[in-house]
């Protein structure tokens, strides 16, 4: 069972997984919730670039999603 579709994408699966996770992220403080983001942050950096941060900012401002782009639920939308 590999939940894609014909074309690669992502399927539908668990659904009451996912409500399982918000619950849990709506018991988080905001504070907690920034803790995680930083630690994948920089968990991230270091398996895809080799802790070089740097390198991680230029590639996020390459794809559109720099400083200027705020986080809207699972959409990006741009600061004008």
């Amino acid at each position: 069972m590999n939940r894609h579709d014909d074309l690669g994408r992502f399927t539908p699966s668990n659904p009451y997984a996912s409500i399982g996770g918000r619950r849990r992220a709506e018991r988080l403080t905001p504070a907690r919730r920034r803790e995680i983001a930083r630690l994948g942050h920089a968990a991230m950096v270091a398996k895809h670039f080799g802790g070089d941060s740097a390198a991680a900012g230029r590639a996020a401002v390459r794809t559109g999603n720099g400083p200027d782009v705020i986080y809207f639920g699972h959409t990006f939308g741009r600061v004008i």
